[in-house]
């Protein structure tokens, strides 16, 4: 029999339930950051090589996320500190205004890199 030490059979299996909503806004913050650093790379890459991944996508959806759980807990600071009565999350906001946002402050940000 072989020896599987190393293998994927040793790894864990994947959780059928997603982790629970982290309510650290500074750690939000980071991952925020992390993923528009990755998502400039992602973008710059598609223009140097002429042609689109869709795992640029699941960047944009990672950043369309943190930022909807980022404005939701600044959100609900707020209301803490007007009130104690906690505020129903923003159904008017959409995605496409989240994506345009996030797309236009990408898009600064590869100008100041290339400057």
């Amino acid at each position: 029999m072989e020896d599987r030490e190393g293998t994927a059979g040793d790894r864990p299996q994947t959780s059928l339930t997603p982790p629970p909503d982290c309510n650290d806004a500074d750690l939000i913050e980071y991952l925020l950051e992390a993923e528009k650093g990755r998502l400039a790379t992602a973008l710059q890459i598609e223009r140097d090589r002429a042609t689109v991944f869709p795992e640029t996508t699941v960047i944009i959806r990672d950043i369309q996320k943190l930022h909807g759980s980022l404005q939701a807990i600044r959100e609900r600071e707020q209301a803490k500190a007007k009130t104690t009565e906690p505020i129903a999350p923003d159904a008017t906001a959409t995605d496409e205004d989240a994506l345009s946002v996030l797309l236009r402050e990408t898009r600064e940000e590869l100008r100041e890199r290339e400057e």
